[in-house]
């Protein structure tokens, strides 16, 4: 570099760099370990039952509704019916 060096400010710039991207790393390898491993196949059968049927969820939500309304609907009649 034409025999100047780089000033203080910018000594100071790269060392804080280095420790944030050092901090960084520790960081995601400290929750790398800590995480615990999981079985791919599990994860990829939850993703094929998604394509096969994508609005079982909620068609299920929808049917423990419906049968929650009906037995509502039914303990009204009897006590109506009384």
């Amino acid at each position: 570099m034409n025999g100047q060096s780089l000033p203080v400010s910018a000594w100071i710039i790269i060392g804080f760099l280095a420790i944030f991207i050092l901090v960084i790393n520790f960081g995601l390898l400290t929750a790398l370990k800590k995480k615990k491993p999981t079985i791919q196949k599990d994860s990829s059968k939850g993703v094929l039952d998604a394509f096969k049927d994508p609005w079982k969820s909620e068609e299920d939500q929808w049917k423990k509704l419906a049968e929650t309304v009906k037995h509502l609907k039914n303990e009204k009649d009897d006590t109506d019916g009384h």
